[in-house]
């Protein structure tokens, strides 16, 4: 978004400074609209939000649960997946021996 202010204000004649200002500006923009909506999109819930003398919003605590709920999914899916590799594991070597006993 940015260079695109950037690009069509220079195409248009523009002075370097303002136009690189005006592009950063609505680079800037961009990014905080864009960075409150994906929380949005996400479902997440308002911690924080402040006012005019210090703005802000914060979506900090669920992030957190989904983090925590993610490692405990992962650290879960890792138990299960070492269990499985055991059974298949012992699963296997035993048919490998009664092949080699019979044959």
């Amino acid at each position: 978004m940015g260079v695109a202010f950037l690009v069509i204000g220079l195409a248009n004649g523009g002075r370097l400074l303002g136009t690189f200002l005006g592009a950063a500006t609505a680079a800037a923009a961009t990014m905080i609209v864009l960075g409150i909506g994906e929380g949005f999109w996400r479902r997440d819930k308002v911690d924080t939000a402040q006012g005019p003398g210090g703005w802000g919003i914060g979506f900090g605590q669920t992030k957190k649960a989904v983090g925590k709920l993610n490692e405990r999914v992962d650290t879960q899916m890792e138990e299960v997946n070492k269990r499985l590799y055991d059974l298949e594991y012992a699963v296997f070597k035993e048919e490998e021996r009664g092949r080699d006993e019979t044959g």
